[in-house]
């Protein structure tokens, strides 16, 4: 009981409870799993700190290191936002993901997408040649391709469809013709980059 009195004396007062709040909120911080959030309280527990260490309790020593606390938290947190501004994914960049890697990690996932390039391939374009080695590996994110062999349309491929996959784990040349029926947005991975594609995509498992 002695125990349980001597923790309620210690919240007794308004200005008692503002000086546990910035340990509560440093505890809350280290329970966040999101980086953002857990600078975010940790320099809201920094400012509380200062209120009651400025009005409450003087300590100017404390003061100046919750000042820095907050500082370097600040440039931290900017530094983040900064990072995930500048590495947002695009519609496309969303969809391959989900699509061809199956939702991997966004971090690895960039990787792959950075030894890429997407291109708009009009109407009439030849993605790949019956009897010649594709020089890239196409995922389509919208369009439509013909599949053709010796000018006959035998199979359609559209969003989702990769392109010349067998060509570029063997290094055949391709049996059909690809051809662009309807105006096809594709991500293309170069074949001369093949061993990066691979060490890529075998970092996503």
């Amino acid at each position: 009981m002695d125990l349980i009195a001597e923790v309620s004396s210690a919240f007794s007062t308004p200005v008692q409870t503002l000086g546990h709040l910035s340990y509560v909120l440093i505890i809350v911080s280290m329970m966040m799993r999101d980086m953002s959030w857990l600078r975010a309280i940790a320099i809201a527990s920094g400012f509380v700190e200062i209120v009651y260490r400025l009005w409450f309790v003087p300590d100017p020593v404390s003061v100046f290191w919750e000042v820095l606390f907050i500082a370097v938290n600040l440039v931290q947190l900017a530094l983040l936002w900064s990072e995930r501004w500048r590495s947002r994914l695009s519609d496309d960049d969303e969809y391959f993901i989900a699509t061809a890697l199956n939702n991997a990690h966004r971090s690895k996932a960039r990787r792959l997408l950075a030894i890429g390039e997407w291109q708009l391939e009009p109407v009439g374009a030849r993605l790949t040649e019956e009897g010649e080695l594709p020089q890239y590996l196409t995922f389509v994110a919208d369009g439509t391709i013909y599949i053709e062999r010796q000018g006959k349309m035998i199979a359609a491929c559209s969003r989702g469809d990769f392109l010349g996959e067998t060509s570029f784990m063997t290094g055949e040349p391709a049996s059909p013709d690809a051809v662009v029926a309807k105006p096809a947005r594709c991500l293309c991975l170069a074949r001369q980059a093949r061993h990066k594609i691979i060490e890529a995509a075998t970092d996503l498992r």
